[in-house]
């Protein structure tokens, strides 16, 4: 899992992820998502209108996954068990895994 503090209950979003010097080639097929550390179960990150998302949003995601929501309802903060990262192919990576790949010789 993305090993990173909670979601900031005022925005909504996450801390800034640090500059990473990744060659393209390696985050091609990243998408972001989240992923639910208890169950295994991964998310796909998905705008209002349902889309794949190109951005972590907290939108589409299970309402027992939500810890929190606006007063419009909008989800703002996620359960602490719920992880953010990237689906590559059937593969969940979090931040950890991206800044110490695993690439095959």
């Amino acid at each position: 899992m993305l090993e990173q503090g909670p979601l900031s209950p005022r925005s909504g979003t996450s801390p800034p992820a640090p500059n990473l010097s990744l060659p393209q080639s390696l985050l091609s097929g990243f998408r972001p998502a989240f992923c639910d550390a208890r169950s295994g179960e991964v998310r796909l990150c998905r705008t209002v209108d349902g889309e794949l998302a190109e951005a972590h949003t907290l939108e589409h995601l299970p309402q027992e996954w939500v810890a929190e929501c606006d007063g419009g309802g909008r989800p703002v903060r996620l359960r602490p068990e719920i992880r953010a990262g990237f689906l590559r192919g059937i593969d969940f990576w979090r931040l950890s895994d991206l800044l110490r790949p695993a690439l095959d010789a």
